[in-house]
Order: structure tokens, then sequence, then C-alpha cells
């Protein structure tokens, strides 16, 4: 090709990118970003949803394991020999007896010694209630932690001496070592070496403001009551958790343990007949202000100490 027909054609333009193919090519990356943003975001959330959902769940069972732990215990008794006459009879076990407004046996919404009322759910052919079952939102119980056969205040703080904490007066306290309770971290009184460390031995858990409490002893050393509003107790969940409700309910069947009566025969006036006992707890929660994350367990627990009595 000749110089003038090349000048005829005209000079050779630069290709590239036009600022509308730009345009377009950020906007295309920018809706990219946004949507692997979103997708981020939404994955993100839904991790910390489970992991909350999942400390919630954490937080309700481990709550329920340690009440189910703790109350198959109730009414344990390790008792010495006291009086050099032998094992006592199981049915003195301090801790299956009332004694005046005390009641350290198995006992729902207990308010001074006064437990829930019960409810017939099965009769004997006479109509005597055979198996009952007592609901309410607090439970409260005790056991010989400790073996030393009596029932264990800790009324008195290590080291303080007898004139700042004295010996609680009148019945069941009575000035003798044969009294149910232990009120002191040097008892008994009168041993050579007076040394035993007092267990707390009167338990029990309540549903209080959200939350579940257990009891960890008496408010002072002249608190001498035992129920669901009375004594010291801890929070033993996370204020982060709403505990919506707990419910414990106690099933009672009576078993005639009479020597040559069956099991199955109603207790006569003199029979020795064994109550045979289940908790059952159930316990609804939920993160603090979520109700759709509410949770809820059920367990039943079998009390391994059946409760003797003699039918009057």
């Amino acid at each position: 090709m000749t110089p003038a027909a090349e000048s005829a054609i005209g000079p050779r333009r630069q290709r590239g990118v036009t600022l509308i193919s730009l345009m377009v090519g950020l906007v295309v990356g920018l809706l990219v970003l946004s949507a692997t943003l979103q997708a981020y975001m939404l994955i993100s959330e839904g991790a910390r949803d489970t992991l909350r959902q999942a400390r919630l769940d954490q937080e309700l069972r481990a709550a329920l394991d340690v009440m189910r732990i703790d109350i198959r215990r109730a009414g344990h008794w390790d008792p010495p020999d006291l009086d050099g006459q032998g094992d006592p009879d199981p049915l003195d076990n301090p801790f299956q007896r009332r004694y005046g407004t005390i009641d350290n046996d198995l006992c729902v919404d207990n308010d001074d010694g006064d437990c829930t009322a019960p409810v017939c759910t099965t009769s004997y052919d006479s109509g005597e209630c055979r198996a009952w079952v007592q609901t309410g939102s607090c439970l409260t119980y005790g056991y010989d932690s400790d073996g030393d056969g009596r029932i264990g205040l800790r009324a008195c703080a290590a080291g303080v001496g007898e004139s700042e904490c004295p010996r609680p007066s009148g019945a069941p306290f009575e000035a003798a070592n044969q009294e149910p309770y232990a009120w002191r971290a040097w008892y008994p009184p009168d041993a050579a070496t007076p040394s035993q460390a007092i267990e707390m031995e009167m338990q029990g858990f309540r549903w209080r403001r959200g939350g579940i409490d257990m009891r960890v002893g008496r408010r002072n050393a002249e608190d001498l009551s035992f129920g669901c509003n009375t004594g010291s107790w801890e929070r033993i969940t996370s204020p982060d958790i709403e505990i919506t409700a707990l419910t414990f309910s106690v099933t009672t069947r009576v078993v005639n343990d009479q020597a040559g009566q069956s099991p199955d025969a109603p207790c006569e006036p003199g029979d020795r007949c064994r109550w045979v006992r289940s908790v059952g707890i159930e316990i609804s929660g939920q993160l603090a202000g979520e109700a759709a994350s509410r949770r809820q367990l059920v367990t039943r627990v079998a009390v391994r100490n059946d409760r003797l009595v003699r039918t009057p």
C-alpha cells in the first residue's frame, strides 16, 4: 500500500475499556461483593445463634444434673453406734422426720414444715390412698453427708467461741449428745478432741426471679427454721439465661414391709410400711428476652432411700 492510500484510510485508533463498560464492571463487582457479605453475615449470625442455643441447652442440662444427683441422696442416714446398743432403728431416721416446725423429709413448697397438699392417684379397695403426688416449684430435703448420724446446721463459723455462737435452746436442740442436730464445728462439746467439721445437711432447690437457687445454709446463727423462704440461697444459673418454669413432682407409693404381709396389702395399725418415692423435675428456660429460644427438659429421679413408717 502506498503512502497516499494509507493517508486516505486515516490514522490507527487506540482500543481499550470505555467508561460505560468500566462502570458496568464496578456495579457487577459491588453486587457480587454485597451478596458475599450478606451470605457471610447470615452464616455468622446463624453460627452465633447456634452457639447461644447450645449454651442454653448446656446450662439447662447442667442445672438438671446438679439437682438430679443431689436429690437422689435425700434421706440418706449413716448412724454410728451412739449408745452402745447397736445401729438405731431406721424408723428413727432424723433426715425423714419432722421436729416441730422443721420437716427434714422430702417436702414440696416447704413453708415452716407444711408441705404442699398431696393428691391421691391410686387407692386400695378400702378407699385408703396407696400412692400420691405433690407438686411445686421448691423442694427441701436432707441427707447425712458426714456420716455422724445427726443433721448438720453449720450454724457457726470455724474459730468463733461458744459465747459468740451458743447452743440453740429448746427442743429439738437439747443439751445432750443424742439430739438430732449438730450445730457447731466443735461438736460434740464433751469430746476430748472436738474438731469435727459440721456439714450443712439441710438442702433445697427453688425457682425464684427467673433463676434456680440452691440452699447453702442458714441465714445466721439465730435462724432455726427450714423452708423455701428461709435460710441462705445461691443462684446456680447464669443471669443471661432466664428460667421460665421449674416444677418438682414427688410421687410416693406405699409398700407393706411388715413380715408375713404382702407388699400390696394395705398397712394395718402397727405394720411397718415403706414409702417408695421418685421426684420428677421439669425445667424450662430461654435466652434472656428471647422467647423463641425456649427449651424444656424433663427427667425423673428415683430416691435411693425409702422412708420407713409405722402405721398408727
